[in-house]
């Protein structure tokens, strides 16, 4: 899926952007892991913000946790 949207090189929002569009989906956990993002619902919305389909999805880990995992619509 080819997204027309610009942001800078590098940038948490370019690195989230390629990541889903590889079809992965992204919690805050492995934001934070693999991308350094602290602030993941920020990051989403500013790619919602940009013109980006996110769909979000609230899960419900084995311990009873609840997260949010996030993918391209």
């Amino acid at each position: 899926m080819a997204t027309a949207v610009r942001f800078r090189p590098h940038s948490q929002n370019a690195r989230l952007l390629a990541f889903l569009e590889k079809g992965h989906s992204i919690t805050s956990v492995i934001a934070t892991d693999q991308f350094k993002i602290r602030s993941l619902t920020r990051r989403i919305r500013d790619l919602r913000e940009a013109g980006v389909e996110v769909e979000s999805e609230w899960k419900q880990d084995a311990n009873g946790a609840w997260y949010t995992e996030y993918r391209l619509s």
